[in-house]
């Protein structure tokens, strides 16, 4: 298709005439496949395209024809938002370096100032290789003004005088100064209307920001909080700055018996949790102290009442109906609600004495720990739901909740799951509080179905399900015969598992059905090393074959983890260790039939820890590896590098015992929850070939030459021990049955160990 785009057209428009091109093509039974169309396009792009281009390309295979056009129309409008002026051929500017800048344009610049003043500047060059915005001097020296530097800054001049605003007239000095004789006002008539000190003035401040990122600007009839969040701000949470509150202190801060709440001045809003601030002013609860500066969420205001300005009356209680808190919306953290026992201690009036230090007083910051000191507990009765403040929520939800067990005689829903079972004997129930029939106080209700807390619930529920799901046509087909890929095979010796169909799955997949036979899936003799050359030689189906074998290793297959563990680290830039990998695969081809059988006897968990240790400098991990046995099968094993260089086969073993400890705590735990098994347990024997290892572990003795990563593993172990959790065992290596997930053996050692897991071939 001999056809090349132009740069004085629009590239979409060009684009459309080659896919016109391909449907006059298609017409004639030529159809191009829609890939090679895409990068056709891509390749025609103009000169000025080529780095969009290149981006294109890397996303060879997922681009189709429509993410294309889609892509061609966003950057060419992105292009045309920027006005680009012809470029003058030939004209530079010369930049510090003596190096040489090519000038796109000349025009125009207003230069704006923080006072709000505007320098119109002319004949100023646009220099597009130059990141950021730089006025040269020269330009303004040449519009008849002067610099000076003045308090290490630059100040332009006209005429021998500075251009500074004159004083005490903020309506020169632009928005900025404006702003703070706006807060200054709004400070000034919160300390005056509250009757609180002067020394409070940061406390009002505070809420006059809060107020004003509220309230809706002159030019624009959005909040500022709108215009950052994107929603409209809740302002049902507002209060009087400086009233009366009744501060409701949680349990914990004080005793059952004796005052709950403590009078207090509303001092303003937090802005990182649920919490409002408030100044103590009169407290009978130790915990909290007269005069200081508390945040708590749940309180009653008399916002009619300044107790700094005038005295509080007596007869004020909790009782009376007044305002209380909301939670506010705009809030999305909850932290450092509580008594801040960093604050200082504040009087009623003014100090004569001077201050020794401007400095500000930091707030510690407690952390999440304190989180929940407001949160409510949910509550036990319809009439502690009634009086919570999320009165209105529980009536909603009591109400939901009555309207499914009424229409549940005709209809089923998520919520009343439990309630469909239909009952065959007459029952009776009490009218629901706060659901009362008016004028039939005295009747009761006839129950149609099941309800919670009947005995007669569970039995009706399952005879239900079982009839729904027989009318569906469901029947019973016996015993599973295979779970998540895995086949069962139930003997009268035991039970056995198995992934064979999958194994010969695989083999087919990559054609490995009529390669020779490996009698062992991982040759001792070969090194593998990082390849440093950085070309990998068949990456995608070297992964793919890892990924497969990986399932298989985790499933039903002990025997190949460690082969595949160590291969899997090299899967980002495979190449000699496909040797390797194609005798796993011809492993497999030999050992299809291969299952892990259990037996009813022994009826015993025991686990093996093992670890190689590799002193070679290219190679200073060592590998940790353990298998655990039930009933003569494994249940669970690992294969795995250790993730922290060792120094001797000593640190190696204690690694891969500190692991198996881990794993073997888990199953620990799953036991003594199964009802089947007789309670209490008694420690899991853990079998371990490094004398030195276990030695160790039952000594008592600190070494102080042990490295502390060493030495919180050996602790741990120990912990287990004294625990009657674990119970360490020497056994032999040749007996180990955990050896082969840590390396490399011969026929005999694999054979023997495929044993001790359970693998056999099932007929």
């Amino acid at each position: 298709m001999r056809y090349q785009m132009v740069e004085d057209r629009f590239v979409a428009e060009q684009t459309h005439e080659i896919i016109n091109l391909e449907h006059a093509l298609a017409d004639a039974e030529m159809k191009l496949p829609e890939k090679f169309l895409v990068m056709s396009i891509v390749d025609k792009f103009p000169k000025s395209w080529e780095n969009f281009g290149m981006t294109l390309k890397h996303q060879k295979g997922r681009l189709s024809l429509d993410d294309l056009m889609i892509a061609i129309s966003i950057e060419e409008e992105h292009r045309n938002q920027t006005h680009k002026m012809p470029a003058i051929t030939g004209k530079t500017v010369s930049m510090g370096n003596s190096s040489t800048a090519e000038v796109l344009g000349i025009g125009s610049v207003d230069l704006k100032f923080p006072s709000g003043r505007i320098l119109s500047l002319k004949r100023v060059h646009h220099v597009p290789t130059i990141r950021r915005n730089i006025i040269s001097g020269s330009v303004i020296v040449r519009e008849g003004y002067e610099l000076a530097f003045k308090f290490n800054k630059v100040v332009i001049q006209q005429f021998g005088i500075f251009v500074e605003t004159p004083p005490y007239s903020p309506s020169s000095n632009g928005v900025t100064e404006r702003k703070n004789r706006t807060f200054k006002d709004m400070i000034n008539s919160l300390l005056l209307t509250s009757g609180l000190p002067k020394y409070l003035w940061g406390e009002s401040l505070n809420t006059a920001c809060h107020i004003l990122n509220r309230v809706p600007l002159k030019h624009n009839t959005s909040t500022p909080f709108e215009l950052w969040k994107g929603r409209k701000p809740s302002l049902k949470y507002f209060r009087v700055w400086g009233c009366l509150a009744k501060v409701l202190v949680p349990e914990h801060k004080r005793k059952k018996l004796g005052p709950k709440t403590v009078d207090a001045v509303f001092l303003g809003y937090v802005e990182t949790s649920y919490a409002l601030r408030f100044l103590v002013i009169k407290s009978e609860i130790p915990s909290i102290e007269v005069n200081t500066i508390v945040e708590f969420r749940d309180a009653v205001f008399l916002e009619d009442v300044f107790p700094m300005k005038t005295e509080i009356p007596s007869s004020v209680s909790l009782d009376d109906s007044l305002a209380s808190t909301s939670i506010p919306e705009h809030v999305e953290k909850m932290t450092n609600m509580g008594v801040n026992p960093n604050t200082a201690s504040l009087t009623h009036e003014e100090s004569d004495v001077p201050r020794r230090s401007k400095r500000a007083r930091v707030v510690k910051d407690f952390g999440s720990d304190f989180v929940t000191y407001n949160i409510e507990d949910d509550p036990v009765t319809f009439k502690d739901a009634m009086a919570s403040l999320e009165a209105k929520q529980w009536k909603e939800a009591v109400k939901s909740e009555m309207d499914s067990i009424v229409s549940n005689g005709t209809w089923m829903d998520v919520k009343t799951a439990f309630l469909y079972g239909e009952l065959d004997e007459e029952i009776y129930m009490d009218q629901p509080e706060g659901f009362v029939a008016h004028g039939n106080e005295r009747k009761v209700c006839k129950l149609v179905k099941s309800l919670y807390g009947l005995k007669q619930a569970p039995k009706q529920w399952h005879e239900k399900f079982d009839q729904t799901i027989l009318a569906f046509g469901f029947t019973d087909m016996g015993e599973a015969d295979v779970i998540l890929g895995i086949k069962l095979i139930r003997s009268t010796d035991g039970i056995a598992i198995s992934q064979s169909h999958y194994v010969e799955k695989i083999l087919e997949k990559f054609g490995y059905q009529n390669n020779r036979i490996a009698k062992t899936p991982y040759d001792s003799s070969v090194a593998l090393f990082k390849n440093e050359s950085g070309v990998s030689v068949a990456q995608l189906r070297y992964s793919q074959i890892i990924g497969s074998l990986q399932y298989l290793a985790n499933g039903t297959r002990p025997d190949i983890s460690f082969s595949v563990s160590k291969l899997a680290r090299y899967t980002s830039c495979p190449e000699t260790h496909w040797g390797a990998l194609d005798r796993v695969l011809r492993y497999l081809k030999g050992t299809v039939s291969l299952a892990i059988h259990y037996s009813r006897f022994p009826a015993i968990l025991e686990g093996y820890s093992d670890a190689s240790w590799i002193a070679k400098k290219l190679r200073s991990n060592g590998c940790s590896g353990y298998v655990f046995t039930l009933g003569g099968g494994a249940v669970s094993w690992k294969s795995a590098k250790q993730t922290l260089i060792t120094r001797s086969t000593f640190e190696a073993e204690l690694c891969a015992l500190d692991t198996t400890g881990t794993e073997e705590e888990w199953l620990f735990g799953l036991l003594s929850q199964l009802p089947i098994v007789s309670q209490p347990l008694p420690p899991i024997a853990v079998h371990c070939d490094s004398q030195t290892t276990i030695a160790k572990v039952r000594s008592r003795k600190y070494n102080q030459k042990t490295k502390r990563h060493i030495q919180v593993r050996l602790k741990s172990i120990r912990a287990l021990v004294s625990d009657r959790v674990i119970g360490i065992d020497f056994v032999g290596t040749k007996d180990n049955v955990a050896d082969p997930l840590t390396k490399g053996l011969d026929l005999s050692q694999v054979n023997k160990s495929r044993l001790g897991m359970g693998l056999k071939t099932h007929q």
